[in-house]
């Protein structure tokens, strides 16, 4: 396996194609329309589908063959097709995603410090200290209860997602008066299979958050316009996981305790054929008081030139944004005109 952007890759074959996928526990099994050309497999139905970001689209539904993952062969597994070269994955030769309606028969050990996952079907239990029961929806994806602050919220564990905890939209503005309240802002937080998000207003806070009787302590996690909360790959860094699909079981122990603050200039990104814009403006902070915007267009940070081909540039990109102080040229949504703006980290 590999780690990429918070993402955990396996080798797959499908119908003999050696292959690259995403272990999605928040997804169904999907394949890549160029992997699809590929292959000669049924289609069941063109039906609507939504992303991580509620954005809404037509896609194939097909019936796989045969794929052989991790010691395990599946047959006549359902299938999403979807052109994933429409979004950042195609830099990383990304064929699909493992979903949860091929994974819903087998237990899988993740131990992402040791850049191990395990599938079995009889799974050790008795070396983790916490477990929480499950539910699952119409297409197997596993759903839990955890406690955010004083509320309880439905979460979905969704390895696909890069966060810890990241809370409905909906949930967040109807206990608003419940929660500490770091920034709020607006825009479009982050970019799915559909493209960016749609834009709306968005939170961030900090509280504790308790999963089964493990408190992970002063939280800090964004909104989402999606349906549902998750909880996502960084749960995986905080500690070892046991999935258990058919006990419908979540087995962990807590191994990182520290809390991680929040490190931001004030402003997410996405990626549209290959230019880099500005999704989510956070009030208060360095791109807010420059007066950024959702929409504006990046097109240069320091000496990196936002130009071509988005995939030579995704990972210098990457670094720059964690540094403390950057230097941005800005192209404003509507004009044509460039600005230069210095911005400064703040960590909250």
């Amino acid at each position: 396996m590999e780690i990429i952007n918070d993402k955990i890759v396996l080798n797959v074959q499908i119908d003999g194609i050696e292959s690259r996928f995403i272990l999605d526990t928040g997804a169904p099994l999907l394949i890549s329309k160029s992997l699809y050309d590929q292959l000669s497999i049924e289609t069941l139905a063109i039906l609507p589908n939504s992303d991580a970001n509620a954005n809404v689209d037509t896609s194939r539904i097909v019936k796989t063959n045969e794929i052989k993952l991790g010691g395990f062969t599946f047959n006549d597994i359902p299938a999403v097709v979807l052109d994933l070269e429409k979004t950042p994955l195609r830099c990383d030769g990304i064929d699909g995603f493992i979903g949860s309606n091929l994974l819903r028969l087998l237990a899988i050990e993740f131990k992402i410090d040791k850049k191990l996952v395990i599938l079995s079907t009889s799974p050790e239990k008795g070396m983790y200290s916490d477990s929480i029961t499950l539910f699952m929806d119409a297409q197997n994806t596993p759903l839990f209860k955890v406690k955010i602050g004083s509320t309880i919220d439905t979460v979905m564990f969704d390895t696909g997602d890069n966060s810890f905890y990241t809370s409905k939209l909906e949930f967040v503005d109807k206990n608003l008066a419940d929660f500490n309240i770091l920034l709020s802002g607006n825009g479009s937080e982050g970019q799915s299979v559909f493209g960016k998000g749609i834009e709306s207003p968005s939170y961030l806070l900090k509280e504790n958050l308790q999963i089964g009787t493990t408190l992970f302590e002063e939280t800090r996690f964004s909104t989402t316009p999606a349906n549902i909360s998750r909880v996502g790959f960084k749960f995986l860094e905080k500690a070892h996981v046991l999935l258990d699909y058919p006990s419908e079981k979540l087995f962990f122990s807590q191994q990182n305790h520290k809390v991680s603050t929040y490190k931001t200039h004030g402003f997410s990104i996405y990626e549209a054929n290959g230019d880099v814009f500005i999704g989510n403006v956070w009030n208060s902070t360095p791109a807010y008081k420059a007066g950024l915007q959702p929409g504006d267009q990046i097109m240069k940070i320091d000496d990196l030139l936002l130009k071509g081909d988005f995939c030579d540039v995704q990972d210098k990109l990457g670094q720059l944004l964690e540094k403390p102080s950057i230097e941005l040229n800005i192209k404003s949504r509507g004009s044509s005109d460039i600005k230069t703006f210095t911005l400064d980290q703040v960590s909250l």
